[in-house]
């Protein structure tokens, strides 16, 4: 207790008297009466007491209105959960059956026009009535339902958009090819939008890691962690027993071991011996989190997931930290790393993007040095979405995956955008490079293998 002189801080309590003491627990001011009345409660606890120790727990009486206001809050918040939720719901049914409209009224204005063509032959009609069907079918199995467990809604309707049929008069007549004048540039671009090589079934989370002869998968959902050769054949499964999602799978060449990172751990996979190892010297500053790593050499990076991502740099061969980063040399305040990427010339890809605005996120691509010292920074031009998986190419160049647009982008060794590509359909998880020669893309439920060889594209001089 401090005595202090009158002034114009008023009492605590309700009182027209000036304040003239403190108490230094609490740190309220009082009048004298009430200062006294103050101390006069705890020492009638402590009287209390002594005869019923019990009795202690009469002074958490005195906050119990804190206590209240926090349970008040989570209700407040499953109210309001259970009602975006209902109302997520109630949107997603509208735009359902708008989607369903326009599929009726389309099969409706085909029908009918089948059935004005009186000269062609009923055989023809109705051949040309159960296409109409199956287009309508398959209008219908193109709708999918998307539960998003990051969003304030938790449901979405979104159509691949199928190729329509065309029904003609005069079918035996060509009908001319559209060309689509985005179509892609490079290489890997016009690959993609083949059909892979292979498709293996898989759970739905993300996490992938490649190595020269392997694909390396975590099935959350079965708690596995499953090996695909590079024909997209299902090898050997492991069972995982912890029981967290893999946040990033690495490959190092020279350990001939996987890196797998989860938010506070960093575990060593030899896939030789089958034996996990927890490097137990790596773990999380403070209480932030692991993101993402990369690995070449004896050089492991690893990023943080938050604003201001911060960026470690740790020696392989004594686990000891070199060097740690923060903002601003990492990002700006505003931004996070999504994924950061070593490449073979001793220079870190990384894709930023701000949080300013989540409707419209402005994101760039950077090439550093060792010291993160900054090369070349190049713009991603997309309207939203998160570019949150990266791998490197053969070719020096780098592949960028959108996982909420669907969109896969191609830069060159100076991270200049070379190709856009835009023509998957479904969420995209992962993207990674088996050897030299077979591209995996990780969508819903499924691996797409892509064999592809790689060759110099750059324009002669």
């Amino acid at each position: 207790m401090a005595k202090k002189q009158a002034g114009s801080i008023s009492c605590h309590l309700p009182c027209s008297i000036p304040s003239v003491a403190i108490c230094v627990a609490c740190n309220h001011y009082f009048c004298w009466d009430h200062f006294c009345q103050h101390r006069q409660i705890y020492e009638k606890y402590l009287d209390d007491a002594r005869n019923n120790p019990e009795s202690l727990s009469k002074c958490l009486m005195e906050v119990e209105d804190v206590a209240n206001r926090l349970r008040l809050s989570i209700d407040n918040c499953e109210r309001q959960g259970i009602e975006d939720i209902r109302q997520s719901a109630e949107d997603a049914r509208k735009t359902l059956e708008n989607h369903i409209r326009n599929c009726q009224s389309h099969f409706d204005e085909e029908s009918l026009a089948i059935m004005e063509r009186m000269t062609i032959n009923q055989n023809f009609q109705s051949i040309q009535l159960e296409k109409l069907q199956n287009e309508y079918r398959h209008a219908l199995e193109s709708i999918h339902i998307v539960q998003h467990y990051d969003r304030r809604r938790s449901l979405d309707i979104e159509t691949t958009n199928p190729t329509k049929e065309t029904f003609s008069s005069e079918p035996w007549k060509n009908v001319i090819p559209f060309c689509n004048p985005d179509m892609p540039k490079t290489r890997l671009g016009k690959r993609l939008v083949e059909s892979p090589l292979a498709e293996s079934s898989v759970g739905n989370y993300w996490a992938i890691g490649a190595s020269d002869e392997y694909l390396f998968a975590q099935e959350y959902e079965s708690k596995q962690l499953t090996f695909f050769d590079r024909y997209g054949k299902r090898d050997i499964s492991m069972t995982w027993n912890h029981d967290v999602v893999v946040r990033d799978i690495q490959w190092n060449e020279d350990l001939r071991q996987f890196f797998i990172l989860l938010d506070r751990k960093l575990i060593l996979f030899d896939p030789v011996t089958r034996l996990f190892q927890e490097i137990t010297r790596i773990t999380p500053y403070q209480t932030n989190t692991f993101r993402r790593c990369t690995c070449r050499n004896d050089h492991l990076f690893i990023s943080y997931w938050c604003q201001e991502s911060a960026v470690e740099l740790i020696q392989i061969s004594s686990w000891n930290l070199q060097q740690r980063w923060w903002s601003p040399v990492t990002c700006r305040a505003n931004e996070f790393i999504t994924c950061i990427q070593l490449n073979s010339k001793n220079q870190l890809a990384l894709s930023i993007q701000d949080e300013n605005n989540p409707l419209n996120r402005r994101c760039r691509f950077e090439l550093r040095d060792l010291a993160l010292n900054s090369l070349h920074v190049v713009s991603l031009d997309t309207d939203s979405g998160i570019f949150s998986r990266m791998t490197l190419l053969p070719d020096d160049y780098w592949a960028l995956l959108n996982v909420d647009n669907n969109l896969v982008f191609v830069l060159d060794e100076q991270g200049a955008v070379l190709d856009k590509i835009e023509l998957f359909h479904g969420p995209l998880h992962n993207i990674a490079l088996i050897g030299k020669h077979t591209i995996v893309i990780r969508a819903v439920k499924k691996l797409l293998f892509y064999d592809i060889e790689f060759r110099e594209e750059r324009p002669r001089q």
